[in-house]
């Protein structure tokens, strides 16, 4: 098992083809197994998976490592509430490193806030990312930030940037090559260009983005962001819509929700957050980042039923529902026939 297999490669270029000869004549005939690991996605794919890799098409699996689920974070906060979750989340996704920093952090009586601080390794972390897979950084970090603050469709992005459309397009296909970002369509719809919306790959950089590199002179300077609960407050209402559609995923496989497909739906003047469709079923969510009294459920279901109606035509079972932070009177309501979900339900 050989870690970081790029910075061999690039300490000797020609480690490629040493790792070829000595596969081929030596420990192939051996019956041996060789795992190579490494973070540098483009090293990884373009000197070790690419066909001009002399050690291309030896490979008998390749994994690539996602992060945690977002349930799964629990077991590392046994004695943090899942609100408390979802703000960690937030900040390190579902990275084990991120979230052994926090946990150490933590566990040490520093609060959340202390762990993107200077001089801790959250920090730096996000540059130093960027500037070690790609060159010409700053187009790149420019493109990133605009893509953070919800500038997602491909005509934002370049007002924003203020770069030519064939510049952003180039920087855009590289960044998804190196899982950086992520681009979605229209649940349902027919894949173009003009109805694509782009997303930062992991809450960890949507988090840097965000907060750490726009305010780095304030929080060198003053040690903390100005009114930055409010607007993490607000920032988690995407990532709770994110930790909903893997709620929606879950509840798929358990057979609750008879679906097989699930995806956010837009339209110029409408979007509903989950959309999940089965042979006979389709199911329609809201997603809110708030604790839900029944009268605001019934307001959510009531907009949502109008959405609905203007834009979906079908012949299945249609189904409404809310995941909110915490719904009161839930079990009351799921009784009258809709489908509610919280924190509580994970």
């Amino acid at each position: 098992v050989i870690d970081e297999f790029p910075f061999l490669i690039q300490s000797n270029s020609s480690i490629p083809s040493i790792f070829q000869r000595v596969w081929d004549n030596v420990l192939q005939k051996m019956g041996a197994k060789m795992i190579l690991l490494g973070s540098s996605i483009s090293v990884m794919e373009s000197d070790v998976l690419g066909y001009r890799s002399p050690i291309y098409g030896r490979r008998t699996a390749q994994i690539y490592l996602t992060p945690l689920k977002f349930k799964d974070i629990k077991g590392l906060f046994p004695e943090h509430s899942w609100e408390d979750i979802v703000r960690i989340y937030g900040i390190a996704d579902g990275i084990p490193a991120y979230l052994q920093e926090i946990r150490y952090r933590l566990m040490h009586g520093e609060r959340l806030t202390d762990v993107f601080t200077p001089g801790k390794p959250l920090f730096e972390e996000g540059e130093f990312l960027i500037r070690s897979e790609l060159w010409e950084p700053g187009r790149y970090l420019l493109i990133l930030k605009a893509i953070a603050f919800s500038n997602t469709k491909f005509g934002e992005i370049v007002n924003f940037t203020s770069l030519p459309s064939p510049t952003v397009s180039q920087y855009l296909s590289n960044l998804k090559k190196l899982h950086l970002v992520r681009v979605e369509h229209p649940f349902g719809a027919r894949e173009t260009r003009r109805n694509a919306r782009y997303f930062l790959f992991d809450n960890y950089f949507n988090f840097y983005f965000r907060f750490i590199y726009t305010h780095r002179d304030e929080l060198i300077e003053m040690g903390e962001i100005e009114g930055f609960e409010e607007m993490f407050n607000t920032y988690l209402g995407y990532i709770f819509e994110k930790v909903a559609m893997e709620m929606i995923w879950e509840k798929m496989r358990m057979g609750e929700i008879q679906a097989r497909s699930a995806g956010r739906w837009w339209r110029k003047d409408a979007e509903i957050d989950v959309v999940a469709e089965g042979r006979k079923n389709i199911y329609f969510f809201e997603v809110k980042w708030a604790s839900l009294k029944k009268k605001e459920i019934g307001r959510i279901i009531s907009t949502l039923q109008e959405k609905v109606d203007e834009h979906w035509k079908t012949n299945k079972r249609i189904h409404l529902g809310v995941v909110g932070k915490e719904i009161a009177g839930k079990e009351e309501l799921r009784r009258e026939g809709f489908l509610l979900y919280d924190l509580r339900d994970l």
